[in-house]
């Protein structure tokens, strides 16, 4: 399956470039590799859009139990906005810790790795600095690699939210969901197969 997944993120490259480089092969393995075992939230889409005052995003994302949450949000930048989307669609308190950017290879083409790292707590307060980490806090470790640096940074937060699910022993983040919270669509995948 690595292989299998692996060869399909090389030809979604392929297509997206002119040129597939040693660098660009050896970040698409190293993003196969990074994977959980089993992805407990799966991103299906990702949609921005840019510009002054609100850059706003959509998400699409497959819960544990197979339903598809559709949620927006905006932030200062669009990345900022997919996270918050996310965040608001999988409902669990995340607080990025890190994230950097860094071309794989070079040219307008070039891929993009995103590394991030989170923890299960809330977005801080005025008075506490962002990236705090807290003595003995956990902390989950994302990547991806990707020609779109927006989806890439979707793909690395997703892979760290799914390590952070699959780490919790007693199952605290898979508790049961809600049909309605404001703000956001619920699918239930029953439901779409009687309306089909």
């Amino acid at each position: 399956d690595l292989i299998k997944a692996a060869f399909k993120r090389f030809k979604d490259i392929a297509d997206q470039k002119k040129t597939v480089t040693d660098e660009d092969i050896e970040a698409i393995l190293d993003n196969e590799v990074v994977k959980p075992a089993t992805e407990a939230w799966k991103l299906n889409s990702c949609v921005v859009s840019c510009g002054h005052p609100h850059p706003t995003a959509t998400v699409s994302i497959s819960t544990p139990s197979g339903r598809t949450i559709i949620d927006s949000s905006i932030g200062g930048g669009p990345v900022e906005a997919v996270y918050n989307a996310i965040s608001r669609a999988v409902r669990v308190p995340i607080r990025l810790v890190q994230f950097h950017v860094e071309a794989v290879s070079e040219g307008r083409d070039a891929i993009g790795k995103v590394s991030v790292r989170i923890c299960r707590r809330e977005p801080p307060k005025e008075d506490e600095a962002a990236l705090e980490v807290h003595d003995g806090e956990m902390t989950y470790h994302g990547s991806s690699a990707h020609v779109d640096i927006i989806q890439g940074s979707a793909e690395a937060f997703m892979n760290a939210i799914n390590k952070m699910v699959a780490s919790d022993e007693e199952h605290e983040l898979q508790r049961k969901e809600v049909e309605f919270w404001p703000g956001r669509v619920v699918i239930n995948p029953i439901e779409q197969k009687q309306v089909a």
